[in-house]
């Protein structure tokens, strides 16, 4: 008996030697605060953490969440989620006074730290 199987290709998931790897868009907001979000992969949803500090780019790895490991079916291997910012499109006048006052708060922060 022979058995061929294919794994079809599937446009929001790649699997490599390391692991099984997504892109997850996540809001800026929840990059620079942290979050928790879920993830829909297979047939269930995963809830996994954004840590407070996320870079655009930055990988997360959900340890035993990825692939199941081919002769035992109870193990799966990593699920890599390497995070996109969406960057809010439509902010209202008030909203960008408030995030300019932040933004100025942080530069003078930052300039402060440099000097000592």
């Amino acid at each position: 008996l022979i058995v061929e199987v294919y794994v079809q290709e599937n446009e929001s998931f790649y699997l490599d030697n390391v692991g099984l790897h997504t892109i997850q868009q996540i809001s800026v907001f929840d990059a620079i605060l942290g979050a928790e979000n879920i993830i829909q992969i297979f047939d269930k949803s995963i809830k996994y953490t954004i840590p407070e500090g996320t870079q655009n780019g930055a990988t997360l790895r959900l340890k035993g969440k990825g692939w199941p490991v081919m002769k035992n079916p109870e193990a799966r291997g990593d699920l890599y989620l390497t995070v996109v910012l969406e960057t809010p499109t439509d902010l209202t006048d008030s909203e960008k006074n408030a995030l300019k006052k932040i933004r100025t708060h942080i530069d003078e922060r930052a300039g402060q730290e440099q000097s000592q």
